[in-house]
């Protein structure tokens, strides 16, 4: 997965930050779906019961760009996807099909947190920030809904019931 699939790249003046791309016919793919979101969590419960620290460390990581990535947005919501254009050498982040709502990296249940392993409270604060962006823009009365553009601060909600 380090080798392979986890790219360093610098976008708006943050040089720290991780990206998990996709891997196809033998060569990487700058495509980070919203549901890598989760591989933080996964990463660091794998690192505690493995014993592997750099894990540990490159979930930190990845969670700090998918928090970015949702303060990159005027509603605080994630995008959908983004590209990561390594084959410029400046490294260009763009965002792509920025349509679509998804519910993230941090949920309430402490299973998907990286505060349970770290002890580290900033994950409980950021993942709250998200869930008050969520409650802001995606509620309906019966569930949540996706956003036709996280970009935008009108509330076009899709009609799409997310879970």
């Amino acid at each position: 997965m380090h080798e392979y699939l986890i790219k360093e790249s610098s976008a708006e003046g943050r040089p720290d930050l991780l990206f998990l791309g996709e891997f196809a016919h033998n060569s990487f793919i700058g495509k980070m779906g919203h549901l890598a979101c989760f591989v933080p969590g996964m990463l660091a419960i794998g690192s505690k019961i493995l014993d592997r620290p750099k894990d540990l460390e490159t979930a930190k990581s990845l969670a700090e760009t998918c928090y970015w990535l949702y303060n990159a947005t005027e509603t605080g919501i994630g995008p959908e996807e983004v590209w990561l254009d390594v084959n410029v050498g400046n490294k260009t982040l763009y965002y792509s099909r920025m349509s679509e709502t998804s519910d993230g990296i941090f949920r309430t249940d402490n299973r998907y947190l990286l505060r349970p392993v770290t002890g580290d409270k900033e994950y409980q604060e950021k993942g709250w920030k998200i869930w008050e962006s969520i409650e802001k823009w995606c509620k309906t009365p019966t569930a949540y809904s996706g956003l036709y553009d996280v970009t935008s601060v009108e509330k076009l909600q899709n009609d799409n019931m997310e879970r």
